[in-house]
């Protein structure tokens, strides 16, 4: 009988085991190192991750923004890389560090679709294009307007000059926006005629709005300091 509960009861810590790694979401290690580092007061408050170029299926470097606790208006920038112990996480910056705020903050428990994943798609939609490229850039952040999470994807070629963007749902996995050589690929294939040139001076807008949506330039703001030594008070 003894034997028979521990059986059981190994079975039910599988089952456990399973159950958390298919909860587990594909950025978690990202997000923990954040909270370990610098606290859930910070964790809880990121609105945009960044990737450099990468020829890689997922990101190993991140700079990540979050809302300054501190100070109303401020972001904090931190890198996170994944080395062979994981993610570990380190100031880089404070201050006014983006040309403007993020309109939401990352719900991260939403993000359900892996920078890989975000990828394969991107791939797909270049290829349909008849586009090759040589890397990728990836952000991820909230969209202002549904307020769901999105990956953007930038194509660029060996010199590192845009191709292609791709914005896919980091939900659903949704390709939600592509353009290749300057012009929107449309979801649906536009009449001709009259019809065929409002659906392009709509889409040469609905490109204008994408493209600011994403722009996300970063200023020189304030260096790593004080709001770094008043999170460890």
């Amino acid at each position: 009988m003894g034997g028979m509960k521990r059986v059981l009861s190994l079975f039910a810590v599988l089952a456990m085991g399973v159950t958390q790694a298919a909860m587990a979401g594909p950025l978690d290690g990202v997000v923990k190192a954040v909270s370990t580092e610098f606290g859930q007061a910070v964790a809880t408050k990121l609105v945009l991750l960044k990737s450099g170029p990468t020829a890689m299926d997922e990101p190993t470097d991140w700079s990540v923004f979050a809302l300054d606790p501190h100070r109303s208006g401020d972001l904090v920038k931190m890198t996170v890389t994944r080395g062979e112990a994981g993610w570990t996480a380190k100031a880089a910056g404070a201050g006014d560090l983006l040309q403007r705020l993020p309109p939401r903050l990352l719900a991260m428990e939403r993000v359900k679709v892996a920078p890989a994943e975000a990828r394969r798609l991107a791939v797909q939609c270049a290829q349909l294009a008849q586009t090759s490229f040589a890397s990728l850039e990836f952000q991820l952040a909230t969209n202002g307007d549904t307020g769901r999470a999105e990956w953007a994807l930038f194509l660029l070629d060996a010199r590192g000059r845009e191709l292609g963007f791709v914005v896919v749902s980091a939900e659903t996995g949704a390709v939600m926006h592509q353009e290749f050589g300057g012009q929107v690929v449309p979801q649906v294939a536009s009449p001709n005629g009259a019809d065929s040139d409002r659906g392009e001076e709509a889409a040469r807008q609905v490109r204008r709005g994408v493209r600011k949506a994403w722009n996300w330039t970063e200023e020189a703001g304030r260096q790593t300091g004080s709001f770094f030594r008043e999170l460890f008070r």
